[in-house]
């Protein structure tokens, strides 16, 4: 197989330091799933790379924490996958060559091998990293969400990295996994591109980030297909048409929107996201699995221009959402904590200390309460109407009530529009790839492992 076709098949998870928490700050709930036989010693070689050989804890790390985000990430699709978090992962499949085990094992032993890589070329190549100080943050980080799940920092460090893990035992991995994540961050902002060749990258693979309105009916034959298409001239046209035959249909039923070529059906893909495709189209196509005819009524092809914006934020949470006293109690501190920073030199940098000392919310408390590019509508109102405020500007501060509590906010900057970072993050990502290749096709970075039991995709 050549290169070209290796990189298509080849997927690398890119692990963050915390446990990654819902951006509509919903919080995070640690699942309890164990994913691995502990009779062993966690000492014994479960695998290498290269020469180096990498013990049950290690690898027990990387499986443990890379199924945990995974599982956080994709909550509200993981049924939709295939992936039942309460059955065993060897007796679920993940596509048809492999288990979920198998996926996360495949997972686990390429994200080893990609961070032995960084850290061996961050060393060659004099990468200077202060790992004392972004262990003692990461581990002040674990401490955070320990206390926030009611858990004590040992119970959260075993459920997270497995159930050897201990803060000692895991501490040159992490230190190391540090390393090579500040390393991956170093070359990929050496790939930023300006904006007229984010404009050009996105030319060149608009399918990867385009998505289509359309409208679409199933029909039982090819006669009352046409019968549908001939009445689509507009979406009304279809609906009136469709409700004639069957009084239920609703316009819910026949619209789809913002759907992106990976999620199209196959069969429709190539019609949807031809470059000639234009607003009014219609043709009928047959479900090449069940023989169903569908019209369709292209509405538009667009790519996602939703806001994005960066702030930092400090949430002081009341003891007891259902008690006023805790609630005016939250009120007054959150007061007090933003005349604190305006009584200082009111720099980002003093906002940052200020969230790092005394916010509540662990999914920014680590980054000095930072959440950068997110999009409009993507936080719970309030914050979201505050951080899209036409008059935002830079510097600007504030203190919003949601749910959680009360918010002392501290606006970054606008950002680009959601096609934007997404291209860039594609480019980067693309080129770093391109990077990292070559290494892992020597026999330096060679997985071996007779404990491993997926099958490469390539070799299949």
């Amino acid at each position: 197989m050549d290169n070209a076709k290796k990189k298509e098949k080849r997927r690398y998870v890119l692990i963050g330091l915390a446990v990654i928490v819902a951006i509509a700050l919903t919080g995070f709930v640690l699942i309890k799933v164990n994913v691995k036989d502990t009779s062993s010693e966690y000492t014994t070689t479960y695998m290498k790379i290269g020469d180096r050989k990498v013990s049950r804890l290690e690898y027990d790390f990387y499986y443990t924490s890379i199924y945990k985000d995974f599982v956080s990430t994709y909550s509200s699709y993981l049924s939709s996958m295939g992936l039942d978090t309460s059955s065993d992962l060897s007796e679920q499949n993940y596509n048809n060559l492999m288990t979920w085990d198998e996926y996360f094992q495949k997972q686990a032993a390429e994200t080893i091998q990609r961070n032995d890589i960084l850290y061996d070329q961050g060393q060659e190549n004099n990468f200077e990293y202060d790992t004392d100080e972004a262990l003692e943050k990461a581990m002040d980080g674990m401490q955070t969400l320990a206390t926030s799940n009611e858990m004590e920092l040992s119970e959260y460090i075993t459920t997270y990295y497995g159930d050897g893990a201990t803060e000692d035992n895991i501490t040159d991995i992490l230190t190391r996994q540090l390393y090579a994540e500040a390393y991956m961050s170093e070359l990929k902002d050496g790939y930023a591109l300006d904006d007229d060749a984010i404009e050009s990258y996105y030319k060149k693979h608009k399918k990867s980030f385009d998505y289509v309105d359309y409208y679409i009916a199933g029909c039982a034959s090819e006669e009352l297909a046409e019968k549908a298409e001939a009445a689509a001239t507009s979406k009304s046209a279809l609906l009136s048409y469709l409700q004639s035959q069957e009084s239920s249909i609703t316009e819910s039923n026949i619209t789809k929107t913002k759907i992106s070529y990976s999620a199209c059906d196959t069969d429709l893909r190539d019609w949807l996201f031809s470059s000639k495709r234009k607003k009014g189209d219609t043709t009928i196509i047959q479900d090449s699995a069940t023989g169903t005819y569908y019209t369709l009524l292209f509405n538009k092809r667009y790519r996602d221009t939703t806001k994005t914006a960066s702030v930092r934020h400090i949430l002081i949470a009341p003891s007891d959402t259902d008690s006023d006293d805790d609630w005016n109690e939250a009120k007054e501190k959150a007061g007090s904590i933003l005349k604190e920073y305006e009584d200082g030199d009111q720099t980002e940098d003093s906002f940052a200390a200020l969230a790092t000392k005394y916010s509540e919310d662990p999914g920014s408390v680590n980054n000095g309460g930072l959440y950068e590019d997110f999009s409009e509508g993507t936080m719970v109102d309030t914050f979201n109407d505050w951080s899209f405020d036409t008059s935002r500007k830079a510097g600007d501060t504030g203190i919003v009530k949601t749910s959680y509590g009360y918010h002392i906010m501290y606006f970054v900057s606008k950002g680009h529009e959601v096609w934007y970072n997404s291209v860039q993050s594609a480019a980067e990502t693309a080129s770093f790839n391109d990077w990292l290749e070559p290494f892992t096709e020597e026999d330096t970075y060679a997985i071996t492992g007779d404990e491993l039991t997926y099958e490469d995709e390539e070799d299949a």
